[in-house]
Parts: C-alpha cells; structure tokens; sequence
C-alpha cells in the first residue's frame, strides 16, 4: 500500500499530520510541538504516552520570567531536545503551530525557531509496509551563540505499565571497565522500578509511584525497547566509541514517574558555529511478542526480548 499523509484531529491534540501505509501509523502534532504523538501497529494500542489533560509540565517561574508563558508542556509522545539539559534553555514552550511539508516517504516537520537562536527539525519516513520508521532530528545553532556545544536529544514518552529494556554491554576488555551507569540525584538506589539481570538493564512503569527515577549508561548496543501489553517499541540509535557523550558518556537514558516512561538516545557532543546543522536518525518498530510478557525479573522475560531482538 501507498503512504498515505493527510491531516486529522487527534483527542485532545487539535490538528495533526497522519501517516500510514495499511500496516502503521504515525500521528504528529502541528498545532504545537511537535509531536510524535501516537505509533501504533494496526490492530495494537498506541504505544506513546499522550497527555490529554496538559497537565504533565514544567512550571519553573524560570519559565514566565524568559518566554511569558507559565509553563512549559510535556504532551506527550517523541519529541527532540538539545543538551544540556537548563532552565528555562530547555524548556522552551514550543505552543505554535509548526509547518510541514510532504516528502518521498513522510513528512518533515519544521517548529520556527526559537528566540533562544535554536532551530530543530523532525523528519518522519515509514517503510511502504510493516511498522518500520526512520526519525531524522536536527539541531541548528541558527543565532545561539557564537559557538554552542551541544548534541540532539531524542526522547520518547510511552504510555503507562510496562517495561523498558536495554541490552548490557558485552564486550570483553578485561582488566578494564565496559560499561558506566549514571544516576540522577532524585533518584532512590534502592527503587525496585530498576532492575538488572546479566542479559539485560530494566526499568518499570508503575503508575502507583509518584516519584521519580533516572539512570543512563553507554549503550554500545545502541538499542533499548519497551515492553507493554504484548508488544515491543524499540528504538535504535547510533553508538560511536570515539564521541563525547553527555553526562559521563551516555548515549542512552531513561526516566519514569507514575505518568510515563521515556526512552532516550543522544548523539555525541559537538561544537555548532552560528549556522551549523547536527543530526541525530534513529529506527524505529514494533514487534509482536505474542502475548502478555511475564514479569521482568524472571528468566522468562529475558528469553522473549532475546527471541524478539535477533
């Protein structure tokens, strides 16, 4: 089947951009954002998180004092971002309509740039079948600063109850190190969402805990996935040995509250002149694991990720 685009309304999300191909379908934001606001497999549950009652937000008074706006909001889904992480820097309220135009294979999205001098952009292409998506994200020093080093920041917010699953590194260097794990300050050691096995790091969505968890590693697998009613999100990104990655060296992170879970890559740290443009593609699908997956802390788990993930 031909990729068809089209623009619908989407809950509460007003006016969004459609793309399908009988198989898939993506669903992005235009009147704010934007947003990767809805990935599903026909016939599957809406893999991403999506906030409906806009409440999932920053309200830092940061925030008022640099843009008049009160807040800045989450909303859900796969959006892009640059490091490092700052307020208000970060949180710009990307609340305006964006524009896009059609490509051979999707769409490329095109927020106005931000009156902190930082333009990005959301490529989406879907393959003519199947659940597989290319996400093309760019970042452009376009009046930052002179020079600004940064990298893009490629974060996806899926929706409550299951698990996010990254592979452990296994290469084999011994004596020294290979891998490093990076924990947030809010983040309780001893928290039973994050869990490790010698496959496999995890960590579970639990909508009952209203705290906060987040760690970060060198994910030299380059891909993570998440695990939910049956089926598996996964993501892939790439990992480069040589690159400065941000906080002490990760290329991947994730992050849960009782809302949401997000997977996160990040491209490695360059330095942008006024002008300069960085990239950062990742993959996407879904696979079907064929019924509900068992808890994460068995062996059993680990066998599917590993028969889903060859």
């Amino acid at each position: 089947m031909a990729i068809s685009v089209k623009e619908i309304n989407f809950e509460s999300m007003g006016k969004c951009v459609e793309i399908s191909n009988g198989d898939a379908q993506l669903v992005v934001t235009v009147e704010r954002g934007p947003r990767i606001i809805s990935y599903k497999a026909f016939g599957g549950e809406n893999i991403f998180f999506v906030d409906n009652s806009f409440t999932v937000c920053s309200d830092s008074p940061t925030i008022k004092e640099a843009y008049g706006k009160d807040k800045y909001l989450m909303l859900g889904g796969h959006r892009v971002w640059s490091t490092p992480e700052r307020l208000p820097e970060t949180y710009y309220p990307d609340d305006v309509a964006v524009s896009w135009e059609q490509t051979e294979s999707g769409v490329k999205f095109t927020p106005p740039v931000q009156a902190n001098g930082i333009a990005y952009t959301v490529t989406v292409a879907l393959a003519e079948s199947g659940a597989g998506v290319t996400v093309t994200q760019t970042v452009t020093n376009a009046a930052h600063m002179d020079e600004w080093y940064t990298t893009p920041w490629a974060i996806t917010q899926v929706r409550k109850g299951g698990v996010m699953v990254a592979p452990q590194n296994t290469r084999q260097c011994a004596p020294l190190a290979n891998r490093v794990f990076v924990f947030w300050p809010y983040t309780n050691m001893n928290d039973d969402r994050f869990t490790t096995s010698d496959r496999y790091i995890k960590l579970r969505q639990d909508p009952t805990m209203n705290s906060s968890c987040k760690f970060g590693f060198n994910n030299e697998a380059g891909w993570a996935g998440y695990a939910v009613d049956g089926q598996l999100f996964i993501k892939k990104f790439p990992f480069d040995e040589k690159a400065d990655y941000p906080d002490y060296g990760c290329n991947y992170e994730s992050y849960t509250d009782a809302n949401s879970l997000e997977v996160e890559s990040l491209g490695g740290q360059v330095m942008l002149a006024k002008g300069e443009t960085v990239s950062h593609v990742e993959t996407w699908d879904i696979l079907p694991a064929g019924g509900q997956f068992p808890c994460e802390k068995t062996e059993q788990f680990d066998d599917i990720i590993d028969s889903l993930v060859k």
